[in-house]
């Protein structure tokens, strides 16, 4: 899967032997694991019912409609596998030195996930606050409701974080998604070890855009 082996049956067999112990001991405990790299994607029988399994996924490579669709086919199956489903994603900047964007794609995302039975999320999270500021803070509340719409939430934070700039900075970090958004194949982790992936993605253009709406909304700011 994504060029990598799968030894998922392997390993999933395991699991359950462990789970099977686990329930005999402690009847009222939950053993967590993180389908991952070679074992994300979810074995050919069922988990035992008091294990819960967090499905590694990177939701930022939505921009590209076949990774989506391989991702949500991949929470799909796991819905059907196992009782208890979660998610491992990565909200933050995953070593990313400019901005990695995408409040809009983790709101689809959540709404989707809510559909197979998804239970719990786990964010892996690296913030910056100076460039995606606030997409830590969409995340946590669509958590609440997947349902509110991220551009609005976006407006509130900008409302509340710089006052007389929230206009220009809403601007700047619609922008920023719209950059997100442009088409391209989706990578597992882009970006993280080629930092070429993150250079090409936005133009001399977009850096003159982006910094044009910070001095703006330097000027603004009265504090």
């Amino acid at each position: 899967f994504r060029g990598r082996p799968v030894m998922s049956d392997r390993y999933y067999t395991f699991v359950n032997q462990v789970a099977q112990e686990v329930a005999r001991t402690h009847p009222d405990r939950m053993l967590g694991c993180i389908a991952y790299i070679h074992v994300e994607l979810p074995p050919q029988f069922d988990l035992e019912p008091n294990v819960m399994v967090f499905n590694t996924q990177d939701t930022a490579q939505h921009h590209d409609p076949a990774y989506r669709k391989a991702d949500r086919d991949m929470l799909t199956r796991w819905g059907r596998r196992c009782r208890y489903l979660g998610k491992y994603d990565y909200y933050g900047a995953l070593g990313w030195v400019l901005p990695r964007y995408f409040p809009r794609l983790i709101a689809e995302d959540l709404r989707f996930a809510r559909t197979v039975g998804m239970k719990a999320l786990y964010a892996e999270d690296v913030p910056t606050w100076g460039t995606m500021g606030p997409l830590t803070w969409i995340g946590a509340r669509l958590l609440w409701d997947p349902d509110q719409d991220p551009h609005e939430l976006q407006g509130e934070f900008c409302r509340d974080m710089f006052g007389p700039a929230a206009d220009t900075m809403d601007r700047y970090f619609s922008l920023l998604q719209e950059i997100w958004d442009r088409p391209r194949q989706g990578r597992w982790f882009a970006g993280l070890n080629n930092i070429s992936h993150q250079l090409t993605l936005y133009t001399p253009s977009d850096a003159r855009r982006l910094g044009g709406l910070l001095v703006q909304a330097r000027k603004e700011a009265d504090t």
